[in-house]
Parts: structure tokens; C-alpha cells; sequence
């Protein structure tokens, strides 16, 4: 695949309303698990704050993405 290829991939996911709600209900159920952890679990806590960020480091990724192609197709104009 190309860099155009990847770039116009990234942008029909991160524009898909199906997937945009997964990941909305994904942050929201680590964020409802995190308010219900006791204090002894800190495991736990860990576990969903890396849980939390990975699915915000995969849109991150996309959006590179679709930036890498945006800057790909300007400096070639």
C-alpha cells in the first residue's frame, strides 16, 4: 500500500460512525471500571489507565495517517 493508500484508509475508519462509537463505549467502560476500583487495586488501576490510552494511541495512529498524506499530497503540489 502506498502512503495515499494508508492515508485515505485512516480517514474512512476515523470517519466511520461504528467504529468512532466502539471506541467512544471502549473509554467510557475503562473510565466507569477506574471510578469503581478500590484503593487496594492499584493492579487494576494500572491496567485500565494502559487500557485507556492504547485506544487513544490507535486514533492517534490514524490520524497520523491521514496526516502523512495530507503533507505528502501538498508537498507535491
Amino acid at each position: 500500500m502506498s502512503l495515499v493508500d494508508d492515508g485515505d484508509h485512516a480517514r474512512r475508519i476515523l470517519g466511520d460512525e461504528f467504529f468512532q462509537r466502539i471506541l467512544n463505549e471502549l473509554r467510557e467502560d475503562s473510565k466507569a471500571r477506574l471510578m469503581q476500583t478500590k484503593n487496594k487495586e492499584s493492579d487494576l488501576r494500572e491496567e485500565l489507565y494502559y487500557e485507556f490510552h492504547a485506544l487513544r494511541r490507535i486514533e492517534e495512529k490514524l490520524k497520523t495517517y491521514h496526516d502523512r498524506k495530507v503533507f505528502f499530497r501538498k508537498k507535491g503540489e
